[in-house]
């Protein structure tokens, strides 16, 4: 149900640990006519950024690759009707926020599948120690962003990556392409991210040999990642990517120059942004700790507890795409209770197709939500039957029905929470 642009994303997904960890550029895919596509004429114009970035041109160098950047996204499917509304939906383009938002989730997955970032919830410093059961029972998909990087990331986007002067505009075969400055932000939120939740569990390989005084970096001896440009090359479509040339030892100068850049742009972002509260005090954190309070109140199970939680990014997605999650995010009373309350009564009514692999018991009633929460979180289930083929909401492990917590936030289960929430006095 994708167009063209994202579709070819997200089958570039599956084959990014070439981009990560791959070999010889000369043994990648060959370059085709289409991938073939005009030098930029600004070369260095995504380095730009008059706020906080003085850099110099970037030299122009020959394409290395034909393979689509993680970040190719384009506009979801959104269904013209709906028979479960009875209304007619316009097809619009998607915000801004939505195609940030995309992009991280897609590096995100992308980094982790290829095992650049260790997501896995361990019990101690070393895999021997063995992982933590009920985290990774529900945590371990991507998609369900165990760790709250995914959604730091769109907070600081929100906060410092997205401008007045971002931008979306048509290019090839990607009629909704983010401007680089923006993409380029959005690397460095997602970096920042990443280092706040699990800074020690990166295993870029180090390429560069370099001893960095000469070059401005520091003196490491056995060698260096590069990791936060690496992000950056990663959110770069491909004849952006060849501008700068192969992310290699070899083309160190200009590695340097973009990793420089990104690092003034890290600073801007930690002086001017109040990152720890942003990290810590967002919509799905402070849901986290409503179904702590939950559980302590033995209003529900540490089962229960957690299969809500495993489903809150999808309804985060939902927010994003109705346009919705401007006014939940900053709503510090009731914003994150919606969400709790759609994704509990999606939880209650759920009927399991394999009720072997159900984690679930049978105490599964939902909290008491006061009627306004109710009301708003109708309107997140109605929105979720509207974009229910979004491939940005389904992307994951919520469009995938062997993943045990599909039927969560399937369509019958959504439409079901909805019948619930009208039983309860929902108009």
């Amino acid at each position: 149900m994708a167009s063209c642009g994202l579709l070819n994303a997200l089958v570039e997904v599956a084959k990014s640990a070439t981009l990560f960890f791959g070999g010889d550029t000369e043994q990648r895919c060959a370059i085709t006519e289409d991938a073939t596509t005009k030098v930029l004429h600004d070369k260095c114009g995504w380095f730009l950024d008059t706020s906080a970035v003085v850099v110099s041109p970037v030299a122009e160098m020959a394409p290395q690759s034909a393979r689509d950047s993680p970040t190719s996204v384009t506009a979801s499917t959104f269904p013209q009707t709906n028979d479960r509304r009875e209304t007619v939906v316009v097809d619009s383009a998607p915000s801004i926020l939505q195609l940030s938002s995309h992009a991280l989730v897609l590096i995100y997955n992308t980094l982790t599948d290829a095992s650049a970032w260790d997501a896995r919830f361990l019990r101690g410093p070393r895999s021997r120690h063995g992982e933590r059961r009920l985290a990774s029972t529900y945590l371990a998909e991507d998609a369900v962003d165990g760790w709250n990087v995914v959604i730091g990331a769109m907070e600081l986007a929100r906060a410092w990556a997205i401008r007045k002067t971002s931008d979306v505009a048509a290019a090839g075969n990607d009629p909704h392409r983010l401007d680089r400055n923006t993409r380029i932000r959005l690397a460095v939120c997602l970096n920042l991210a990443w280092k706040f939740e699990r800074s020690a569990y990166s295993y870029f390989p180090k390429r560069f040999t370099d001893v960095g005084e000469a070059h401005g970096w520091p003196n490491v001896q056995d060698g260096h990642t590069r990791e936060l440009a690496f992000l950056g090359y990663g959110f770069l479509y491909p004849e952006e990517q060849a501008a700068i040339g192969d992310f290699s030892d070899a083309n160190r100068d200009q590695v340097k120059q973009l990793y420089n850049t990104m690092l003034k742009l890290e600073v801007d972002l930690v002086n001017t942004v109040p990152v720890f509260s942003i990290f810590t005090n967002n919509l799905q954190t402070r849901a986290e700790l409503l179904l702590e309070q939950f559980h302590l109140d033995k209003e529900i199970t540490s089962a229960v507890g957690m299969t809500i939680r495993s489903i809150l990014p999808f309804f985060v997605r939902i927010a994003v795409c109705a346009n919705l999650y401007k006014t939940l995010a900053p709503d510090e009373e009731m914003g994150h209770e919606t969400l709790v309350c759609a994704a509990s009564y999606c939880v209650a009514t759920a009927v399991p197709t394999d009720p072997e692999r159900c984690t679930l018991d049978a105490r599964r009633r939902p909290p008491l939500f006061c009627q306004e929460v109710r009301q708003r979180a109708y309107e997140i289930l109605t929105s979720a039957l509207m974009y229910t083929k979004s491939t940005y909401a389904r992307f994951g492990c919520y469009g995938d029905p062997s993943w045990v917590g599909h039927v969560y936030v399937s369509d019958s289960t959504l439409c079901n929470a909805r019948v619930a929430l009208r039983s309860a006095g929902v108009r």
